[in-house]
């Protein structure tokens, strides 16, 4: 139970320095950006506790609803956010768990309305 509660402590932190980070962003890339920074918090949570693997607190995370509020902001560019996260080097943190973050953004886009929603970055990676 204590567990639980710590987990559930470390997801609502990085919850919070994430919607900050994104209040700002228009685009996909500084979304990315921004959720590539949460993740990396995340791993290093992680590295100093074995109670929980990185993919739950990740997914709790992601299916936090104020971060589902953002995700769904990126659903009408899928196949533009895969891109970016299989080949911009930026974003190499989130290969790992692209097919999760996806995933989540499409829980998103059926579940919640949209905060704002990010264009894509024309400039190449």
């Amino acid at each position: 139970m204590l567990g639980w509660c710590i987990l559930l402590s470390i997801a609502k932190y990085i919850v919070e320095r994430f919607i900050i980070g994104v209040k700002d962003c228009k685009s996909i890339d500084c979304v990315l950006i921004k959720l590539t920074s949460a993740l990396q918090d995340i791993r290093s949570y992680t590295q100093t506790t074995t109670t929980f693997s990185i993919s739950t607190i990740i997914h709790e995370f992601l299916h936090d609803p104020e971060v589902m509020k953002i995700l769904s902001g990126l659903a009408h560019e899928k196949e533009y956010i895969k891109m970016k996260i299989n080949s911009d080097p930026r974003f190499s943190p989130l290969r790992l768990y692209s097919e999760l973050i996806i995933s989540s953004i499409e829980v998103a886009e059926n579940s919640v309305k949209p905060l704002k929603v990010f264009t894509a970055d024309s400039r190449a990676p």
